[in-house]
């Protein structure tokens, strides 16, 4: 999965859509293709980071508190940072008013995932507490981490590249974001792959690469691959101020991380994650 979507697919799109893709990596400083690899390593570690709290608190609460940092980090601080004029504007009191009410929602996420915990587990509070707490830790982290992506959209090393994928990689000014969508994945794969490393090999379960029954699996895979290298690339295409203005990147991503949440909730509740967590706290949730 990692050197499918993190090597493969991105580096396809980035060729297609932008020509001279070398002469675009030569252009600017070799510092700027450094800092896009470190921040998206920093970003997939997040995301690793976040998948360690399945287990303890669930898909649908998971995604809730990793999207809900995610927001905050990758809408408001890019506009604060960035674009500090825009604050008391008409405009910035509505973005503020928008990432006010993800928190109002994360806060009510956990608020469920408590309720739903102490019913579906009744009289384990102890350990089942601890481990709890612990996953509302690593979901708020990763996705504290993983907002960078956005953040670093703004940042000018990402402007450099931009520039340089239109100045002399013959690309659009749409598509000139592949150049850096394709660095930040690279960057995190690194990461992925190295995890990916350790957990088959901690586990000993290479051997499932090789199952009869497994060849389906690769198929899946590859459209898992398609579907998250797309995601990915369509975010960074909609980012750029052709599309959604100056603000495209706060915008895009407050909108990509939105259909995020949406789509796990709903494969939370699909999956039977939510059943016996009683009525109040499956509320609460649908509310958030």
């Amino acid at each position: 999965f990692s050197i499918i979507s993190f090597f493969v697919f991105p580096w396809i799109v980035a060729k297609m859509t932008i020509p001279e893709l070398g002469e675009t990596y030569s252009s600017p400083c070799s510092c700027d293709i450094r800092t896009a690899m470190i921040i998206g390593a920093i970003a997939y570690t997040g995301s690793l980071i976040c998948s360690l709290a399945f287990n303890m608190i669930g898909q649908a609460l998971t995604f809730a508190l990793l999207v809900g940092a995610m927001t905050i980090v990758g809408v408001l601080f890019p506009i604060l940072i960035y674009h500090p004029e825009i604050i008391p504007t008409k405009t910035g009191f509505f973005i503020i008013l928008g990432v006010a009410m993800v928190f109002v929602s994360l806060v009510m996420s956990v608020m469920a995932g408590i309720k739903k915990e102490k019913n579906q587990n009744p009289g384990t509070e102890g350990t089942r507490n601890n481990k709890f707490i612990l996953g509302i830790i690593f979901a708020i982290l990763g996705g504290t981490m993983s907002g960078l992506l956005s953040l670093g959209m703004n940042m000018e090393w990402a402007n450099n590249i931009k520039t340089a994928a239109v100045n002399f990689g013959n690309g659009e000014a749409s598509q000139a974001s592949n150049a850096i969508v394709m660095l930040l994945l690279w960057g995190g794969g690194i990461t992925n792959i190295f995890y990916a490393i350790f957990k088959l090999s901690r586990n000993k379960n290479w051997n499932r690469y090789t199952d009869k029954d497994s060849k389906w699996y690769w198929l899946l895979l590859v459209m898992m691959c398609l579907q998250y290298s797309g995601s990915v690339i369509l975010w960074g295409i909609s980012s750029t101020e052709n599309m959604l203005g100056k603000l495209g990147s706060s915008i895009g991503w407050a909108l990509f991380v939105g259909m995020i949440v949406i789509s796990s909730n709903i494969g939370g509740f699909l999956t039977g994650e939510w059943k016996n967590a009683g009525k109040k706290a499956t509320g609460i949730m649908i509310a958030a």
